[in-house]
């Protein structure tokens, strides 16, 4: 009987050890291959890239030991296909990039918090600079960054042909239609802030101690965003603010982290340090 649950388990262990699928190129990939490779396998999913300075999932370390000098690694976590883990390495001369799937991201819950040190080659891979402290990023001239001595302060502009529409007459609706009107201004910004992580989050390294999806996981996530009870306090002033403060933090090391949108496709991030 040992002996059968040994089978079992070493089974499992080796089912998820070894890639699903695995492509090469010779010399390497182009990114347009690359990425074409991605969808495919991910089914258009969102694909975020692995921080090597953040916290690293174990279900993810297995799989990295098996590939020691990587050059890069994305993670798929959707709830439409099997979390997923690509591995892009150097074999001899090629390229191979190899797709696990994983039972689930299984590093447990941390704080956010903001590396001490913070190295400008990590921020800036994919931004241009335009001065001395001012960048914007290299596919989207939209997506801005500023760096000074307080500080990072992002901002991003992808104006909504249906804006968000403040009901000034929320004080005079039923139990029942406050309840629902709050749930749908909750979904909108659950959906608002999704954009706000692909915008800020995940053009950057280096910064957090959170990989990019740890910032979608409920578990992690939920004391710093928005709440049900917040928005009715806005809806019930009956004025709707210049800005909507979706997810806020302070950390250990009072540094303040913020994400706020105008609800009309305007949004913004600040690192503010202490």
């Amino acid at each position: 009987m040992k002996f059968f649950f040994f089978c079992i388990f070493f089974f499992a262990i080796t089912l998820f050890a070894n890639p699903i699928v695995s492509f090469s190129a010779t010399p390497a990939f182009s990114g347009q291959e690359l990425f074409l490779k991605l969808d495919e396998i991910g089914k258009n999913g969102n694909w975020m890239r692995l921080d090597t300075l953040s916290i690293i999932d174990p279900s993810v370390s297995k799989i990295l030991k098996k590939n020691k000098g990587f050059l890069a690694v994305w993670a798929l976590e959707s709830p439409m296909v099997k979390s997923k883990v690509a591995v892009l390495s150097k074999k001899g001369k090629s390229e191979v990039l190899a797709f696990y799937e994983i039972e689930a991201f299984d590093a447990k819950p941390e704080p956010l918090s903001v590396h001490e040190k913070l190295y400008p080659e990590n921020i800036l891979t994919d931004f241009n600079g335009v001065s001395t402290n001012e960048f914007v990023h290299k596919d989207d001239s939209d997506l801005k960054l500023k760096i000074n001595d307080s500080g990072l302060y992002f901002s991003y502009t992808k104006r909504d042909k249906t804006p968000l529409r403040f009901d000034t007459k929320f004080s005079t609706l039923t139990f029942e239609e406050k309840a629902k009107v709050v749930e749908e201004y909750r979904d909108f910004f659950i959906y608002e802030y999704a954009l706000m992580l692909r915008a800020f989050v995940q053009s950057t390294s280096g910064i957090f101690n959170w990989q990019s999806w740890h910032w979608y996981l409920p578990n992690w996530n939920k004391k710093y965003l928005i709440s049900k009870e917040e928005i009715h306090a806005i809806l019930s002033s009956g004025y709707p603010p210049a800005m909507f403060r979706l997810f806020f933090v302070k950390t250990s090391r009072n540094v303040l982290i913020e994400m706020r949108t105008d609800g009309n496709g305007y949004y913004e991030m600040d690192v503010r340090l202490p």
